[in-house]
C-alpha cells in the first residue's frame, strides 16, 4: 500500500501543483492533506479550490482554524496574535465561501493499513491540530 501525505502548503499553488504531478506519477492508494493548506501564501483561494476538488482526504490544521476564526465577526482585535491575525483575515476574505466546508474537516483520521495496522494521520496530534511532537529535550 502506498500512501502520500502532504501538509503545510500554506497557499503555495506552484509547489502544490509540482507535488500533485509527482503524486499522479506515483499513483498512491491514498492521499492525505494533513492541514495548513491555507494561510500565509500568495494563492490561498486557488489552493483551497485545488484540494477541495482533488478527491484527497483533507484534514484541518491550525491555520485553517485561524482562517475560520477570522471569518467570524471579531469581538475585539487580539493585538498579541497579530502575526496570525493579518494573513488569516486576508485568507478568510478570499475563501469565505469555503469556511463551512473547512469547519467540517476533521483534525485527524485513522485507518487500517498493511497487516491490519492502525495508522493515524494528524496535523498536530489526534487531540489538537496545534500540538507538536517534541522530545523532552526539544521543549515539548
Amino acid at each position: 500500500m502506498q500512501i502520500a501525505v502532504l501538509a503545510d502548503i500554506h497557499g503555495n499553488l506552484p509547489a502544490l501543483e509540482a507535488v500533485a504531478a509527482e503524486i499522479d506519477q506515483l499513483s498512491p492508494d491514498l492521499v492525505f492533506v494533513a492541514g495548513d493548506f491555507q494561510n500565509r501564501g500568495p494563492n490561498p483561494r486557488e489552493v483551497t479550490e485545488f484540494v477541495a476538488e482533488s478527491g484527497w482526504t483533507l484534514l484541518r490544521g491550525n491555520h485553517e482554524d485561524y482562517v475560520i476564526r477570522q471569518s467570524q465577526k471579531a469581538q475585539s482585535e487580539d493585538v498579541t496574535d497579530y502575526y496570525n491575525w493579518l494573513p488569516a483575515r486576508w485568507t478568510a476574505d478570499l475563501t469565505s465561501d469555503f469556511v463551512e466546508f473547512i469547519k467540517l474537516l476533521p483534525i485527524a483520521t485513522t485507518f487500517k493499513g498493511p497487516d491490519d495496522l492502525s495508522i493515524t494521520i494528524a496535523h498536530g496530534s489526534p487531540r489538537s491540530n496545534n500540538e507538536g511532537f517534541f522530545s523532552k529535550n526539544d521543549g515539548g
